[in-house]
């Protein structure tokens, strides 16, 4: 993140940067991440308040002033069925002329994969089958891979074993060769317009008409887990999340406390 602000702040000094500059630098780079703008933020900010406190380049933070309201992380509403999600895991399987479908076995198994490991469509579709040890995935997610750079090992159940080895029958069954688990009939990675392509074709065949996305999967895992009163804190580390306040947003449904306190009427 410092490289990044190194670059496109790489003309002025640290005296002239005023607070247009940063808000133009989180409105030109990041105009539609808003979780990501605010972690920038947050760097400039921690910069600046070196920069006056320990070097005495200067008097004042450019950053107090910054109006972060246009970056509120907003809260997606949409939770899928798991009857819709199994309604176009079905569908999946048949085209419109009713015949069997040579890709959807594997879609299935993608489908299946990021609800049993939470993690996002570009790390399952992409998933090599050198990260698969002999008792865990290691997972290193993309979208953390320039902030906190996280690692995830995930173990591995006895479902996702299964999804694993359907994956790998399908790759035997078509003589594929290929680096990637749920690899394409000709043995690359399957592409984010293909794989959403395949979802929604599946999802006009089934004919579920909600606003569901594939990556509204990481969501209802999330929220089926909260449901079952799983931590918290585990739920953040499954989702490889830096805060709390990131999880939240991703657990669709608030799980409300149980009181049962029994009181006695005095009169």
């Amino acid at each position: 993140m410092a490289d990044t602000i190194a670059l496109a702040f790489e003309e002025y000094t640290v005296a002239t940067v005023t607070t247009k500059d940063c808000a133009d630098f989180l409105r030109d780079n990041f105009r539609s991440k808003h979780n990501t703008a605010q972690k920038y933020a947050n760097v400039l900010r921690k910069l600046f308040k070196f920069s006056i406190s320990e070097r005495g380049l200067r008097q004042d933070n450019p950053c107090d002033q910054l109006d972060l309201s246009d970056y509120q992380t907003k809260r997606r509403e949409v939770l899928p069925r798991h009857a819709a999600i199994k309604a176009i895991r079905d569908a999946a399987l048949i085209g419109k002329d009713g015949l069997p479908t040579e890709p959807g076995p594997m879609f299935q198994c993608i489908l299946d994969m990021p609800y049993l490991v939470w993690q996002r469509a570009i790390d399952v579709r992409t998933l090599l089958e050198t990260q698969i040890m002999d008792t865990a995935i290691r997972f290193k997610p993309s979208k953390t891979a320039g902030t906190s750079g996280k690692v995830l090992d995930v173990e591995i159940t006895p479902q996702i074993h299964a999804v694993i080895e359907r994956a790998k029958a399908i790759k035997k069954k078509y003589q594929i060769i290929s680096p990637y688990l749920f690899s394409t009939q000709k043995g690359g990675a399957y592409s984010k317009t293909g794989l959403h392509s395949m979802w929604r074709r599946a999802k006009e065949r089934a004919g579920v008409t909600d606003g569901i996305q594939f990556k509204d999967l990481q969501a209802l895992d999330a929220t089926d887990a909260a449901k079952a009163g799983n931590a918290r804190e585990e739920i953040q580390t499954r989702l490889a999340h830096t805060t709390g306040k990131t999880t939240e947003i991703y657990i669709k449904v608030a799980i409300p406390e149980m009181s049962s306190l029994n009181l006695q009427r005095p009169w």
